[in-house]
């Protein structure tokens, strides 16, 4: 087994934690607020912030900061990659940092404009839900840099245990407001501030271990547009952006058309994705992650053999995996959600409708996975 499997399997089982404890969070709030109206509150003001960090931070971001930082490292020093880090940090908190800004201020617009039909009360609610939960953007997008970071350094077990503190946070907020047994409407105020300070945890969460490395995290503009390493993450992201860009029109089209079929089809959406992006997490983003990186490091070296190589075994060991992914939770799609999601405001109807949908989801499941290695 070469290393990049090796590694991978590792990253595979801190994602399969998170994930798992990402459903258990799931399996709360789908008793708290069930499939309809206010889960559709929620889903939707939660999917703003992320439809932009998965525009800017989640694919793009990583494919260029990885080898260019990689790059700096070998050709040059540790001290000459950490300033291009804190670069790359002050320029995402200036576009970040304005596009939160501007989602608060504009918050009815942007609601309005990914919802339709719905009433008064409903978009009232997710836009003061949406500007709770906007800062997420900028958060998330830091938390990405020092990913990229220590997956360069081969520190893959921290980054992808970061995101299980995030559920961990949330889903302690979640216990304890069924424990409280806090009506439904407070809940979803309550759960939202708990997810802006889950998302705080996680992307604090990898400082250490970069400390321990000698990186101070400080952010810089001095320099910024001029530096050749800084030109280059930009110019590695713009295909990369066009490429996500293409799947986030698609989830904004789908979110669109769901919120005028009435209440729940966009949460029912939501609850199916979470599922079906269990495996994509496990195999898809794990081989992605460690493929990313050692790619990386054979394209410093030149070493073109080497790069393709890698590529080739992680896009075969993606494809065999996430097949027989595909198969299981197409087959057992019922047992599952209700296994998952059933139970308090989650009612057996909105069982069916959410399989139903994983159902189809499950036909992209390979595809999807793909995306995230090559």
């Amino acid at each position: 087994m070469s290393e990049t499997l090796r590694s991978s399997g590792k990253v595979s089982l801190a994602v399969a934690g998170s994930r798992v404890l990402g459903l258990v969070r799931m399996s709360l709030l789908s008793r708290l607020l069930g499939a309809g109206a206010l889960a559709d509150v929620f889903s939707v003001a939660f999917r703003i912030p992320n439809l932009l960090r998965d525009l800017l931070a989640e694919g793009a971001l990583s494919s260029a900061f990885v080898p260019t930082f990689t790059a700096t490292a070998i050709n040059q020093d540790d001290a000459a990659a950490h300033r291009l880090a804190n670069l790359a940090l002050g320029g995402l908190l200036v576009i970040t940092g304005s596009l939160t800004a501007l989602g608060i201020l504009y918050a009815e617009f942007v609601v309005r404009a990914i919802t339709d039909g719905w009433d008064v009360d409903k978009v009232a609610r997710t836009v003061t839900l949406t500007r709770i939960m906007m800062p997420l953007l900028s958060l998330m997008s830091l938390g990405a840099v020092w990913m990229g970071m220590l997956n360069a350094r081969r520190r893959f077990l921290v980054p992808a245990l970061a995101p299980a503190l995030f559920n961990v946070v949330s889903i302690a907020v979640g216990a304890a407001l069924i424990i409280l047994g806090v009506a439904p409407e407070r809940a979803l105020l309550a759960w939202s501030v708990g997810t802006l300070a889950a998302g705080v945890v996680q992307a604090l969460s990898q400082i250490p271990a970069l400390w321990r490395q000698g990186y101070r995290p400080w952010p810089r503009l001095r320099g910024l547009l001029s530096d050749p390493g800084v030109r280059r993450i930009a110019r590695l992201m713009l295909p990369a952006i066009v490429g996500v860009a293409a799947i986030q029109v698609n989830v904004f089209v789908n979110t669109r058309f769901a919120a005028s079929l009435g209440d729940g089809p966009v949460a029912q959406l939501e609850y199916a994705f979470r599922i079906f992006f269990l495996p994509i997490g496990m195999f898809g983003v794990a081989l992605g992650t460690v493929t990313t990186t050692t790619v990386s490091e054979e394209a410093a070296r030149d070493d073109r053999v080497g790069l393709v190589a890698r590529a080739t075994e992680s896009v075969q060991a993606v494809w065999l995996l996430t097949a027989a992914s595909a198969v299981g939770l197409c087959l057992l799609a019922e047992p599952i959600v209700a296994l998952l999601y059933e139970g308090g405001r989650f009612t057996p109807e909105h069982t069916r409708a959410v399989a139903t949908i994983l159902q189809v989801y499950c036909a992209g499941l390979i595809p999807y996975s793909m995306v995230k290695v090559v």
